[in-house]
């Protein structure tokens, strides 16, 4: 499953909505959990890694946008521990 989400929120929404999330999830059989964030935003990354994300890894200016290359940042959370 694949979900795209693109709104910008308080960092509060969205630990809240994560906490749900994780709950959720429990026992479900999920095995991992991938966020891309667009870089730079370190708020972003700060939130995620608050919620118990990792870096993975960087896809480095693969993409041409609002006439500049922009690289995102791929995070997990591992949900089977």
């Amino acid at each position: 499953m694949s979900v795209r989400i693109r709104y910008f929120l308080s960092k509060r929404f969205w630990s809240t909505l994560y906490s749900s999330l994780f709950q959720q999830l429990e026992g479900t059989g999920v095995h991992r959990i991938v966020v891309g964030i667009a870089l730079p935003n370190d708020p972003s990354v700060a939130l995620h890694k608050k919620c118990g994300f990792e870096e993975i890894g960087v896809f480095d200016e693969y993409a041409f946008y609002k006439g500049a290359y922009r690289s995102s940042l791929w995070m997990q959370k591992k949900m089977d521990q």
